[in-house]
């Protein structure tokens, strides 16, 4: 019997040693959007640090857009829980298993590190008619507004519908693939409204081409023209202590042991904490916003909860 136990000992000590052992091969983060696009850019940005936080490897990164992200969170899922494949995580892996038949389920990933929370606004044209939130939202009871997101059931859509249940705004929604073609059809006056996320639109905001009507959140942005909150007119929320927006970050596969776990967050927390990573993001216009696993996981029950009361139909 000791022997046996002496055994089993060496086995979990022998198990241990892996894991506590130096990375022993590339970390690949698997982004399920085109190259370019707010997530893209900031899963990037980390790209050339990976090595000084991965025990030497490097840190890879392969973009799998398609299906609205689902094609790249499949395949992500269906790799293999050793922590060498992960997910550029966002609100989207949560939202499509709502309103999508997908063979991964919001359990199917452990939020690891977060690294940007960016808020969502509505933004108009400099020489829109549209000059506060109160009356465009009125305005829009009378003949709904129209409005563009980058995606059907994003976070940017999902904060316009919770705007409309609130407020009793009435949007026509134009759905585009980025940020891109948003900013192509509110300058050109094909809507008259855009809700974005704040990142992809403060060069815009700081030369005055765009007007934000609405932002959803709390906190202050310097260098930015003064912003109107829909805090300000009676925006509530049962999760009053975070704002809504793009939560973006890594996410490791479901059965992946903790060991590599730990190990992933510690040096995820130092790559999105390097000073050079906090330059990147700063000059980027991107909120940095940093939270560890148990931190993110926790916001993204939060947003599930939204999100599940926003796009389950009615019985």
């Amino acid at each position: 019997m000791k022997r046996c136990l002496s055994a089993l000992c060496v086995l979990l000590v022998m198990a241990g040693s892996a894991f506590a052992a130096d990375f022993s091969k590339n970390v690949k983060v698997i982004v399920p959007f085109s190259p370019g696009g707010g997530v893209d850019v900031t899963v990037r940005m980390m790209s050339d640090l990976g090595s000084k936080y991965l025990d030497g490897k490097q840190l890879v990164v392969e973009n799998m857009p398609g299906g609205g992200a689902v094609i790249g969170l499949t395949a992500a899922s269906k790799s293999e829980a050793d922590g060498y494949t992960l997910a550029a995580y966002t609100p989207i892996a949560i939202s499509s298993t709502i309103t999508k038949k997908t063979t991964f389920t919001v359990d199917s990933f452990i939020p690891l590190v977060m690294f940007c929370l960016d808020p969502t606004i509505i933004v108009v044209k400099s020489d829109s008619p549209h000059k506060d939130l109160r009356g465009f939202l009125e305005s829009s009871k009378t003949k709904p507004i129209g409005v563009n997101t980058s995606g059907h059931s994003n976070t940017q859509h999902i904060g316009g519908m919770i705007v409309e249940k609130q407020f009793g705004a009435k949007f026509n929604y134009v759905h585009s693939t980025s940020g891109g073609i948003q900013l192509t059809q509110i300058m050109g006056g094909h809507v008259e409204a855009g809700l974005m996320s704040l990142g992809e639109v403060e060069s815009y905001l700081r030369d005055g081409t765009l007007r934000c009507i609405g932002l959803m959140s709390e906190k202050e942005y310097p260098g930015l023209p003064k912003m109107e909150r829909f805090s300000s007119i009676g925006l509530k929320m049962d999760q009053a202590d975070f704002e809504w927006g793009s939560m973006r970050g890594i996410a490791a596969l479901a059965g992946t042991p903790k060991p590599m776990l730990d190990k992933l967050e510690k040096a995820f927390l130092g790559i999105v904490r390097d000073p050079l990573y906090v330059e990147r993001m700063t000059k980027g216009g991107y909120p940095l916003v940093v939270m560890n696993s148990k931190e993110f996981g926790a916001l993204s029950k939060s947003f599930e909860k939204v999100l599940r009361e926003m796009l389950t139909p009615a019985q």
